[in-house]
């Protein structure tokens, strides 16, 4: 009786440098000798690994969301140690720093063109998703801490901060002229104001509107 072939060992490989690779070509077009390039190995050692381009680009998305989920993981522990206002800057901090130090991995993360409609999308919108439930949780937690209405409106409000933070951060990665601090000293200043400024009339009308 013959058995299956052993799964082929998986090597550590610097998923990020080849994800850059696939964005500076484009996804399309990055050829295996510019991947394996950038990844300081070789043409034959991809193949040996990766069952060609649209598998190996699965599994770099997959690792590289992997990576970044659990460093958004450990920098919102964080956040649920600190008083508000460095709560604030830590979240919004990184994403920030992600656009600016890291353009390969944000473009792969929120822009829609570069990911495509494949499994690596999927991956994408599940990192994204998790991504989004933690902020909920943090904003949750600091209402129901303030005594405010902390159900729907949580998300809502969770919603609206990620998106500021991901066109700021889209705008500081197109923008070499702008300061990463004080873009960051102004936002954290912006959604102190905006918190500071909740009615708690409007979110309980705003949860009663959502089922809340």
């Amino acid at each position: 009786m013959t058995t299956a072939p052993s799964p082929r060992p998986r090597r550590p490989f610097d998923f990020e440098a080849m994800l850059g690779a696939f964005v500076e070509h484009g996804v399309r077009d990055a050829s295996m000798e510019q991947i394996a390039t950038a990844a300081g190995v070789s043409k034959r050692t991809l193949y040996h690994h990766f069952d060609g381009r649209d598998a190996l680009f699965d599994a770099v998305v997959s690792a590289c969301c992997d990576q970044f989920t659990a460093e958004l993981w450990e920098r919102y522990a964080e956040a649920e140690q600190l008083p508000v206002d460095a709560a604030i800057r830590t979240v919004l901090g990184t994403f920030l720093g992600l656009a600016r130090h890291r353009p390969a991995l944000f473009a792969v993360l929120f822009r829609a063109d570069v990911a495509g409609a494949g499994r690596a999308a999927a991956i994408v919108d599940e990192a994204r998703a998790r991504a989004l439930g933690r902020v909920t949780e943090l904003v949750r937690a600091r209402l129901a801490a303030a005594g405010l209405p902390s159900g729907p409106v949580a998300e809502q409000l969770a919603a609206a901060m990620s998106g500021m933070a991901h066109g700021l951060a889209r705008e500081l990665g197109r923008r070499p002229d702008w300061s990463e601090p004080a873009l960051l000293e102004l936002a954290t200043h912006v959604w102190l104001a905006a918190l500071g400024g909740l009615d708690p009339a409007q979110l309980r009308a705003a949860e009663a509107a959502t089922g809340g």
